[in-house]
């Protein structure tokens, strides 16, 4: 239940500021733009997010399910 343990919760900080809300009038411009923002976070973001996971479930554990410095 911990965000912490969920690499695309960590994402949406950089997809929300890829995002032009004025451009998506329509869900279909929604979709293209929420796709434009998906492509333009960078490999090295997802790979940090996933290479981070074994430090981020041995904080959790060790907090006992509790809140993180993440």
């Amino acid at each position: 239940m911990s965000p912490n343990l969920n690499p695309l919760f960590h994402c949406w900080n950089p997809l929300k500021s890829n995002i032009s809300p004025e451009e998506c009038t329509t869900y279909d411009l929604l979709n293209e733009e929420v796709k434009r923002a998906l492509e333009q976070i960078s490999l090295d973001i997802i790979n940090h997010l996933i290479d981070s996971m074994p430090k981020r479930l041995e904080e959790v554990i060790k907090q006992k399910g509790d809140a993180t410095k993440h």
